[in-house]
């Protein structure tokens, strides 16, 4: 794949329709390439994949927002004289805390280079290892993500069509999309903050630890599944949305279904709220207060999105009354 030399990047080269095409989608296909380093003029150093799994700003991004030159090809970062075995990485401003192990890191990868100044960037498919590149491997591939875009579809269309308040919509929109603003989303650009998680003061705040592995989560989702009379079995926030598409498949008009339906944005919206509450009123975390806004929830909303009188739970068990 010589050809693609110096022309991923640039869109004006792209005259064609099926080229023009090919590139709109380049940001998910190129996960499935990467560059293989010659003299280092056809990718960009911290933006495209060449070093590692991932592109080096996907790997280190707190570096890359501070790294004092952001743009440029791989060669513009390269310099046989210079220090670190010729890499010249830069930092506008001091690294603090983690981000000096990590610079650490990304020196020893960037050790593992070296820039060949008689040979050109060659871009390669970048599947699965000894696997070359063909149509059969390339339409599996692309099956692949229709079919997890669809998923996404078909999640997104619950939160849309539930029938719970349009703020709480949107909150559970952003969750699916990783997009709520943790702690450690917010290190990105205050590196000085701390990102411990409010509630239990043991883990980085992310969106998996706070919703799912977090104690207070655990100890909520286990007192909720088990009123249901299941067994506690996801870690994380896919496999919470897996076994809400078991228990479709086994009975799509199941009130039990519609039921733990409600249950995540309720779950999720008391335990975000409750978070919201610790950082910026002070308030004192209980896990009482936290369940009885969970239970608030699941009553008013598993009502309407069951379509009976009354949905209600108590310590052991739903009570649902038609």
């Amino acid at each position: 794949m010589g050809e693609a030399r110096g022309v991923v990047s640039d869109p004006a080269r792209w005259r064609s329709p099926l080229c023009k095409g090919f590139f709109d989608d380049w940001p998910l296909i190129s996960e499935e390439f990467a560059w293989q380093l010659g003299e280092g003029v056809a990718f960009r150093f911290w933006d495209d994949r060449w070093c590692g799994a991932r592109p080096l700003c996907a790997l280190y991004p707190r570096l890359a927002g501070k790294a004092m030159r952001r743009e440029g090809r791989t060669r513009d970062f390269w310099s046989p004289d210079g220090p670190n075995g010729g890499w010249d990485i830069r930092m506008r401003r001091g690294l603090r805390g983690e981000e000096v192990q990590q610079y650490a890191e990304l020196l020893a990868l960037l050790q593992t280079c070296s820039l060949a100044a008689d040979t050109e960037d060659e871009l390669s498919w970048a599947g699965r290892p000894g696997q070359d590149y063909s149509v059969k491997v390339g339409y599996a591939w692309w099956n692949r993500e229709a079919a997890a875009d669809c998923t996404f579809t078909k999640r997104a269309e619950v939160i849309w069509q539930a029938k719970i308040p349009l703020k709480v919509k949107c909150f559970v929109w952003f969750l699916l999309q990783n997009r709520l603003v943790t702690k450690v989303f917010r290190a990105r650009w205050r590196p000085s903050e701390a990102t411990d998680c409010p509630l239990c003061r043991r883990e980085a705040e992310t969106i998996e630890h706070l919703f799912c592995q977090c104690p207070v989560a655990s100890k909520l989702w286990a007192k909720l599944v088990g009123a249901l009379g299941r067994p506690l079995r996801f870690r994380s926030m896919e496999e919470l949305w897996e076994e809400a598409r078991r228990m479709r498949k086994k009975n799509d008009r199941s009130k039990i279904y519609k039921v733990w339906l409600s249950l995540i944005p309720a779950d999720t919206w008391a335990i975000w709220t409750m978070r919201n509450d610790v950082i910026f009123k002070d308030t004192t975390f209980y896990f009482e207060n936290l369940w009885e806004m969970t239970r608030h929830c699941i009553k008013e909303w598993g009502t309407c999105m069951c379509g009976v009188s009354s949905v209600h739970i108590d310590d052991h068990a739903f009570l649902i009354t038609a």
